[in-house]
């Protein structure tokens, strides 16, 4: 692409990085369980009313809970004494014990009181567990609701007690192993119903994505393989895997079959997916392996620490999550950093697949910084910021590897259709030599039997014997053998092409009319010029032999010193005419003859056409030369 273009590039990726910002920032909006409309909250007391559970959504419970740090309490703990709070805290402002100083890990307790209205009361509630992260109990108005050993984590759904005003939730959570420690994501309050509404809504769009994102993988893979272009499509199909991984917990954790070696494969696959982005991003935009190779051995070791950490964390927590999310940091920032330098780097030759590729990262980008800016998020359906980014980076990426593979099909096909009409140019030249020497001898041998021949016929006329004369002459012109083929054009490669099909019509019966003025030299390849009239001419005889009084009529010449002008008519069936763009051919290529065709003349800023009409199908081409033809 020229430099001239790089306005407009610009415009394109600060588009993208826009339209980005207002996705993540109307996700943060309206799609935020931090967000979401509230109750009325008072110290640890929250009061919900029939006109909060009214909407299709349920009420979450983020904001008001007591915290009680590394306290492993009891219904009864709060009857023999009243435990003092360390903090009233908002789920998700914390991701461990510690609240910003000691450890992470240990125990702790979550308390909140709700006060529901008559009406609330009534409408027979339930309460959305999120995973919890570490061993824990649940105690419902001081009765044991729920409890679990940390091994195996899940989203449960709990009944509350019926008709009753005030019900007090305690969670009591002791954990020693996970990055994440006790009570991470708001609860949920509403009916079975809103409930129910709102997990079909995570799985369909879960399974959604990750069926997209299989299906996508798959599909690009096979055509890699048919086309030979394995080397982009097996690491976007790995991409397509990781991002299933990644994303599949919500059904995981709803059908509780998530567990430590889930986690590790999820986070696995979550990090696995800037690694193998970084992969297609360079190989898509031809970069060399020795470029790549430090910035993805780097990503790898990333990769490797994220899958040995959890054996290191029950010996070093604090200083090992420290520089764990450092390193994790520096990760997901160099990613994106080295995507933009990819993208510098070839911005001044940028083409179709560079822009594409740089709104992708434009869209990653905006994805942390909304991650940074927005700390206090957590989707109520759908994945979270970077999440939907990859997904949006593997519908670009799906996009330009299709159109790719779909380039590098037609371009096999035309090497393929190239190959033949070549093949066939030289055999016809074999031919036409092999008819010519034939010619040339069979000349030689009668000129050397024309002296014997004139003595006979002076002898019949001196005796005027002029019936002999007459018999002799007739026999003897029957002798006289034929030239080699017939002349078209001036322009061998045609000329040999025209001769091939139109014989080959005549044999059939098809009555053909062929004028064709085109000079020696051409400013066109022989082999697009061979390819153009092979197809126009195959198809038309193929259509032909389906037909009564079948015709073919060709016209090609030069006009105006600039313009090759083809106009080519056959008598075809209306129902199965082929319309631009397609062949009447069968097989792996359906379709292709006049792709081809149409790919030509836009080579050469010219044009082609098709029309029926009254039973008969017309081809018209233009090619356009850039000097005068002579």
């Amino acid at each position: 692409m020229k430099t001239s273009d790089s306005p407009r590039n610009w415009l394109f990726l600060a588009a993208a990085l826009l339209l980005a910002f207002l996705l993540f920032t109307a996700s943060y909006r309206f799609n935020n369980k931090y967000t979401a409309s509230a109750p009325e909250e008072n110290g640890s007391i929250v009061r919900i009313s029939a006109a909060d559970l009214s909407g299709r959504r349920p009420v979450f419970l983020a904001k008001g809970w007591e915290f009680y740090q590394y306290q492993l309490l009891t219904p009864d703990s709060f009857a023999n004494a009243q435990p003092i709070p360390n903090a009233r805290i908002t789920i998700g402002q914390v991701q461990g014990f510690d609240l910003g100083h000691g450890s992470p890990h240990g125990s702790a307790t979550y308390r909140q009181t709700l006060v529901l209205d008559t009406e609330a009361a009534d409408k027979g509630l339930f309460l959305e567990l999120p995973e919890i992260y570490g061993s824990y109990q649940l105690y419902i108005n001081r009765q044991l609701a729920a409890a679990g050993d940390g091994r195996r984590t899940s989203v449960q759904k709990i009944r509350l007690p019926e008709d009753t005003r005030q019900v007090e939730l305690l969670l009591a959570v002791s954990d020693y192993r996970h990055f994440y420690s006790g009570l991470t994501y708001p609860p949920a309050l509403g009916t079975e119903h809103t409930l129910n509404l709102l997990w079909t809504a995570r799985i369909t769009y879960t399974a959604f994505t990750c069926c997209l994102a299989l299906l996508a993988g798959v599909f690009l893979l096979v055509l890699g393989l048919k086309t030979r272009g394995l080397a982009g499509s097996l690491p976007f199909a790995l991409l397509c895997l990781a991002y299933i991984g990644a994303s599949s917990y919500p059904v995981v954790h709803m059908l509780s079959l998530g567990g430590d070696y889930w986690y590790s494969l999820e986070h696995l696959c979550y990090y696995l997916q800037f690694l193998l982005i970084m992969l297609v991003c360079g190989r898509l935009s031809g970069l060399s392996s020795r470029v790549q190779t430090p910035a993805l051995a780097l990503a790898g070791l990333v990769c490797a620490a994220v899958l040995v950490y959890p054996l290191w964390l029950n010996r070093f927590p604090l200083k090992s999550m420290a520089v764990f999310s450092l390193l994790i940091d520096v990760y997901k920032w160099g990613t994106v950093l080295y995507l933009a330098v990819l993208l510098i780097m070839r911005f001044r030759e940028m083409r179709g697949v560079d822009i594409a590729l740089g709104c992708g990262v434009a869209v990653f980008g905006a994805s942390l910084v909304c991650d940074r800016l927005f700390p206090l998020y957590e989707p109520i359906v759908g994945g979270w910021m970077v999440e939907t980014a990859v997904f949006l980076f593997l519908l670009i990426l799906s996009g330009v590897l299709l159109n790719r593979s779909i380039d590098a099909h037609r371009r096999l096909y035309q090497l393929e259709e190239e190959s033949r009409y070549t093949k066939l140019k030289l055999r016809l030249e074999e031919d036409r030599y092999a008819g010519l020497r034939e010619h040339i001898a069979a000349t030689s041998r009668l000129r050397h039997d024309l002296r014997q021949h004139y003595r006979l016929m002076q002898r019949s006329l001196e005796q005027g014997d002029y019936a002999q004369l007459s018999n002799y002459l007739e026999a003897y012109a029957g002798e006289i053998p034929d030239g080699p083929g017939g002349r078209y054009c001036a322009h061998q490669s045609a000329n040999l092409i025209i001769g091939y099909y139109l014989e080959q019509a005549k044999a059939q019966g098809i009555h053909t009319h062929c004028r064709a003025s085109l000079p020696e030299q051409l400013p066109f390849g022989d082999t697009d010029l061979c390819v153009l009239l092979g197809n126009a001419l195959e198809n038309a005889l193929e259509a032909s032999l389906l037909v009564k009084e079948p015709f073919l009529t060709l016209n090609i010449s030069i006009q105006n010193t600039r313009f090759l002008v083809l106009r080519l008519s056959n008598r075809c069936l209306p129902d199965t005419a082929p319309s631009p763009g397609r062949s009447t051919k069968d097989g792996d290529h359906s379709g292709i003859g006049l792709s081809s065709i149409s790919a030509i003349a836009a080579k050469y800023q010219g044009s082609a056409h098709c029309q029926v009409q009254d039973s008969v199908f017309t081809l018209s081409v233009i090619l356009h030369a850039d000097n005068a033809i002579g």
